[in-house]
């Protein structure tokens, strides 16, 4: 009797939730599951589906966007998968059992701290001579020491991109502001060793290493003609950055090193980009990951595919591997699929780090008041609207973190509690300082979150009490839309519009819209693509719409506001909802500003800003999920929840049946 095979996936992602730690191939236990469905087919597959193991064509939900090189002017998700296929040798790396950075062990030899009197804080990095760009030109001290010059130049604000902030970086702020022409705090002793001093008002620091999250790029490409110099007060460019020189050198569409960057660090290169599709070939001269692993599929193609683009492809063996599949539909298709042929194709999966959010634009007249934020919060019926639109595979999240966290699955288990228990003291000391720690750690739950589920009455007594207490004529309200009036005596309406995904706008038509209009506002919903979405907020294109949608992904800092905005791209004073903001993210800060050893001190912390959050909505959380990636049964060692994104796990992986291959290492 064949079993249900929805049900036995139910079971499967139920179990999965429970214990995010049970993440991973799943092919062991999806082939026992397959057979009892039907019999397993020949393992010689027919001619028309054979895979061509010298290429691997990978599809992923979100398009691409060419922007290949760095977010300083926005990036998607797999634009950023693109990035760590060509630009690696980060001075760090995260481990993920660890979950946290350490240095990359193949790119830097040796590492030391010294802090100060005035306690400042030098790291002296000492780089291994081999590393090499994909043209064979060396790897140097100058390389790093450029790309965080670059990083924070002017240059790149005129060129229309956003600069990172690095004021944690010692001279940083006189060198920004022109009072010094040098980086005091970066020093070259020799092309293989160079030192980097944090300010001691940003220590401690939780996630410390993950500054050093720095990979070098070539200044022949970026800056022809100019050079790093370090006459022994600080780093600093010989020539003046301008914006028209990026433009020519990173954003030409043709030649720029944002979508085609001539030389590269990473394990492949690209050779061609053109109508939404990026092809690569391997780079030889690649060392190697922080493993020692280095890339043996030869040619990868990456594109980004919608769900029945997706499923078709995989059936006709136009694709290798589907990414970040999430969506319910979708899911269950290629379920299907698999259980037409059961020996064709495994599946992977791992929790997100990450959720999906409802933003407020920040200068919206509409929602700057805590009351009406509250008041959609209460409008939306979550649960319904998850459930319709991911089915089994998302969950309702409260605050803004990601199901896969680590901070999640301590405080919602199954995680062991970290506790550690001084070994110089008695046996007894030692049970009481255990219990003592335990109990604080049990204090401490994810429960402790504010909730809103559907409630119109609550939204509308909110609104009222707001004094939302007009229709559009200024007489008192009793249907439709209502009214406020404001200081300066005008009226403002509840007429609210929101951008989203197109394939999300028939369920938020089914589970919002209704409660918005009962509630007393109007709701314009306006479908676009995940590029613009995120470029409405990140822009702040308040012509456009009140609210937003858009996926949020963490690996270490939280910042309320994703890190789009380090700028002002708007003139005047701050909103209201801007000023709360700036708030929470110096809340954020305070969160990391915590010594790397003290881990309860940090969840505790992380835990009251998710408190705070909910508290005042400065944004609403949607859902968190899992994500599934399906692939030939020829991809072996993808071990994709092993790493950050499918661009760190292809490099450890091969093309080839089972015990054919033996992944080769480098020497380290």
């Amino acid at each position: 009797m064949k079993r249900s095979w929805r049900k036995i996936c139910l079971i499967l992602l139920a179990a999965l939730v429970a214990f995010p730690f049970l993440t991973g191939p799943v092919a062991a236990g999806a082939e026992e599951i397959l057979t009892s469905v039907e019999e397993a087919s020949d393992p010689s597959a027919p001619a028309e589906n054979q895979v061509d193991l010298n290429r691997l064509d990978v599809a992923n939900p979100t398009p691409l966007t060419g922007h290949f090189f760095t977010s300083m002017w926005g990036a998607s998700t797999s634009d950023l998968d693109v990035q760590e296929l060509l630009h690696r040798y980060k001075l760090v790396v995260y481990d993920n059992d660890l979950g946290r950075y350490r240095m990359n062990h193949l790119v830097v030899s040796g590492a030391v701290t010294q802090d100060d009197e005035e306690g400042n804080r030098t790291y002296y990095i000492a780089l291994y001579d081999d590393l090499t760009y994909s043209d064979g030109t060396p790897i140097t001290a100058w390389d790093y020491a450029f790309t965080m010059l670059l990083m924070v130049d002017p240059a790149i604000l005129e060129a229309g991109g956003i600069p990172f902030e690095q004021n944690w970086i010692m001279g940083m702020e006189e060198y920004l502001s022109g009072e010094s022409r040098v980086l005091s705090g970066i020093h070259i002793a020799n092309d293989y060793l160079f030192s980097i001093t944090v300010k001691a008002e940003r220590l401690p620091y939780f996630y410390e290493l993950s500054r050093f999250r720095i990979s070098p790029y070539p200044i022949s490409v970026i800056a022809p003609g100019t050079q790093v110099r370090d006459d022994g007060e600080g780093v600093y460019l010989d020539q003046k950055l301008t914006g028209d020189l990026l433009r020519r050198t990173i954003l030409d569409p043709e030649t720029g090193f944002m979508t085609m960057p001539a030389k590269v660090s990473g394990p492949y290169m690209i050779r061609k980009y053109e109508d939404g599709k990026a092809y690569f070939t391997l780079n030889g001269r690649y060392k190697g990951n922080q493993k020692g692993e280095i890339p043996a599929i030869p040619e990868l193609t990456y594109t980004g595919a919608d769900g029945e683009t997706m499923v078709q492809a995989l059936k006709n063996g136009e694709l290798g591997l589907v990414n970040k599949v999430t969506r319910a539909e979708t899911i269950d298709e290629i379920f299907h699929l698999i259980q037409e042929d059961p020996d064709r194709f495994r599946l992977t999966t791992y929790p997100r780090m990450g959720l999906t959010v409802l933003r407020f634009m920040p200068r919206s007249p509409r929602v700057q008041e805590k009351a009406v934020r509250q008041a959609v919060y209460y409008c939306l019926d979550r649960e319904s609207l998850v459930r319709d639109y991911t089915g089994v595979f998302g969950m309702p999240v409260k605050g803004m973190y990601g199901v896969g966290q680590w901070m999640v699955r301590l405080l919602e288990g199954p995680a062991n509690y970290p506790i550690y228990v001084s070994e110089e003291t008695n046996s007894e000391q030692q049970v009481e300082e255990y219990a003592s720690q335990l109990e604080q750690w049990q204090s401490m739950n994810m429960s402790a979150i504010r909730d809103y589920t559907l409630d119109v009455a609550e939204a509308a007594r909110l609104l009222e009490e707001s004094g939302w207490t007009l229709n559009q004529e200024g007489e008192p309200y009793e249907s439709g839309v209502r009214y406020k009036r404001m200081e300066d005596g005008g009226l403002v309406g509840l007429n609210m519009s929101v951008k989203a995904p197109e394939n999300m706008i028939q369920t938020l038509e089914a589970h919002w819209k209704p409660y918005m209009e009962e509630a007393g506002f109007s709701l314009e919903i306006v479908a676009d693509d995940i590029w613009n979405l995120a470029e409405t907020y990140r822009r702040d294109s308040l012509e456009t719409c009140d609210m937003v949608i858009v996926g949020e992904d963490f690996t270490d800092r939280f910042r309320l506001n994703g890190g789009y905005r380090e700028y002002e791209i708007n003139e005047g004073e701050d909103t209201p909802l801007e000023a709360l903001d700036d708030w929470f993210d110096e809340l954020s800060m305070e969160v990391y500003h915590t010594e790397k050893t003290d881990l309860q001190g940090f969840v505790r912390k992380w835990l009251d800003l998710q408190v705070q959050i909910a508290e005042d909505v400065p944004v609403i959380p949607l859902y968190s999920n899992v994500y599934f990636d399906f692939y030939v049964r020829q991809l072996q060692d993808y071990k994709v929840e092993n790493y950050l994104g499918w661009g760190n796990a292809i490099v450890a992986a091969w093309l080839g049946e089972p015990d054919a291959y033996v992944l080769p290492l480098t020497d380290q």
